[in-house]
């Protein structure tokens, strides 16, 4: 797959997912919440009900405990206000979608005039590029051996440089110790 390909299915993709998250948040989140809050001013209304119905019933000339019933109404309250809330939000966010989309749409279909005008210099450069880091990419690193002679005294590098890390930290140590930067 060239670059031109690989790129114009890309812009493809992200404009697909655009529109679905357009259509999310400007269509199905406020029939939704619309719902919701529906259901909400319907569990207010009936919070209030049942307050309104446990204060009239006295028992023994004595006011009825309404605990219950002042935390059902607060409940049913606060979530109204919560999907009162996520409404306000989401027609907000669903402006400022719209603004970033047109900005995005608009740089996206310079790019697709680019590709589609499909200048052979650049083009033709890029490939080469991705041929190049795909073919760097499946060489392997070559294994080394670290095979000394017998006898000798020369040490590998790796050790010289696992030598030089353990001397910088014990120096590092004694600098702390001391109280010296």
């Amino acid at each position: 797959m060239s670059f031109v390909e690989a790129a114009s299915d890309s812009l493809l993709q992200v404009e697909m997912e655009v529109r679905r998250f357009v259509e999310w948040i400007r269509h199905e989140q406020p029939r939704l919440l619309h719902q919701q809050h529906l259901q909400s001013m319907e569990e207010v209304s009936q919070a209030k009900i049942a307050l309104n119905r446990k204060r009239m019933s006295k028992v023994d000339d004595r006011e009825p405990d309404l605990i219950e019933e002042r935390e059902a109404l607060r409940r049913a309250q606060r979530k109204q206000e919560y999907i009162e809330e996520r409404i306000k939000n989401v027609k907000k966010w669903g402006q400022v979608i719209e603004q970033v989309v047109d900005e995005y749409q608009g740089e996206a279909r310079q790019l697709g005039n680019l590709l589609e005008g499909n200048p052979p210099h650049i083009v033709g450069f890029l490939d080469r590029a991705i041929e190049q880091i795909q073919a760097y990419l499946e060489i392997e690193a070559p294994r080394s051996s670290i095979d000394e002679p017998t006898g000798s005294m020369a040490r590998p590098a790796e050790t010289d440089s696992v030598e030089s890390i353990s001397e910088v930290e014990n120096k590092e140590e004694e600098r702390t110790n001391d109280g010296t930067p």
